[in-house]
C-alpha cells in the first residue's frame, strides 16, 4: 500500500530506557562527574506496545528495516533533536528492530559540555527516547510503515502517559538527505509534498522545490501561483497536507 504524505517528526515513547553504565568520579567526597555513561531502551515501539498515540498514529513492525543501513553511516544520538555540534550527545552502538520496536545502545560521550546530561541520567532524571526521521504513513493517514531515521534524542519524560508525536518542518540539509536515501520511484510523491508547502519552511520553499525538481531530473517550471500557506500549528502539532 502506497503511502499518501509523509512528515517529519518526533516520536517520544514511554517505554523508559537504562543507565548500564556510569562512573562516578568523586572529589573531596562529593561526586563531580560520571563518565563513560551507557544507556540502552526502546527509542520506538510498534503497535502491538504502543497501539496509538493520542492523535491515532501508530507504528507498524519492519518500519525501520529497510532504512537503518543508512543511519549506521552516521549514527547520531542528540540532546532535544537539536541539531548542532553542541547538542551531540553520543554515538549509537547499537540499533536493531525486534518484536517490540527499535532497540538502541549508546555511549554518551566525556566532553565537559556534557556533564549535566550525564548526571541527569545517571540520575534519572533524564530517562526517556525520541526519534526524529521522515515518517512515511499508509492510507488510512494513521499507520507509519516506513521511517528514514535521521537521529534519536535524549529528551524529558512525555507528560502525556501515552507515545508522544511532534511535528517539525524540514530544513534544506534534510531534504537533501532524504533525496538521495528516497528510491526514485517515490520521489515524485515526495515531490509534492515539499510543494504542499506544509513540509518545508516557507523561506526555503524556493529553494526545495528546485533541489527536488533537479532530483527528478525535469526542468524547473516557470509559473506563477498564489502563495502557499504555511502548516497549522496546534499546541506544537504541525498539521501535514496531503
Amino acid at each position: 500500500m502506497k503511502h499518501k504524505t509523509g512528515a517529519i517528526k518526533k516520536f517520544s515513547t514511554t517505554f523508559l530506557p537504562q543507565v548500564k553504565n556510569a562512573t562516578p568520579v568523586e572529589e573531596h567526597g562529593r561526586i563531580v562527574d560520571y563518565l563513560d555513561v551507557e544507556t540502552e531502551g526502546y527509542a520506538s515501539t510498534f503497535a502491538k506496545v504502543t497501539p496509538e498515540d493520542r492523535y491515532g498514529d501508530y507504528i507498524l513492525p519492519g518500519a525501520f528495516s529497510d532504512t537503518l543501513e543508512t543511519y549506521n553511516k552516521n549514527p547520531i544520538v542528540l540532546k532535544d533533536h537539536v541539531n548542532s555540534t553542541d547538542a551531540a550527545a553520543a554515538r549509537s552502538l547499537l540499533h536493531f528492530e525486534d518484536e517490540r520496536g527499535l532497540f538502541v545502545r549508546n555511549k554518551v560521550s566525556n566532553a565537559p559540555g556534557l556533564r549535566d546530561l550525564r548526571f541527569k541520567l545517571a540520575e534519572g532524571v533524564i530517562n526517556a527516547y525520541s526519534i526524529g526521521g521522515f515518517f512515511y504513513y499508509l492510507e488510512d493517514m494513521r499507520g507509519i510503515y516506513k521511517i528514514e531515521l535521521f537521529e534519536y534524542s535524549f529528551v524529558g519524560v512525555p507528560a502525556n502517559p501515552d507515545a508522544l508525536f511532534n511535528v517539525r518542518t524540514l530544513n534544506l540539509v534534510e531534504l537533501k538527505h532524504l533525496i538521495n536515501i528516497t528510491p526514485k520511484n517515490d520521489l515524485e510523491n515526495i515531490g509534492q509534498i515539499i510543494k504542499s508547502g506544509n513540509v518545508v519552511d516557507a523561506k526555503n520553499l524556493k529553494t526545495a522545490d528546485r533541489i527536488i525538481t533537479k532530483a527528478l531530473g525535469k526542468e524547473p517550471v516557470q509559473e506563477k501561483k498564489a502563495p502557499l500557506k504555511r502548516g497549522l500549528n496546534v499546541g506544537g502539532l504541525k498539521i501535514i497536507g496531503g
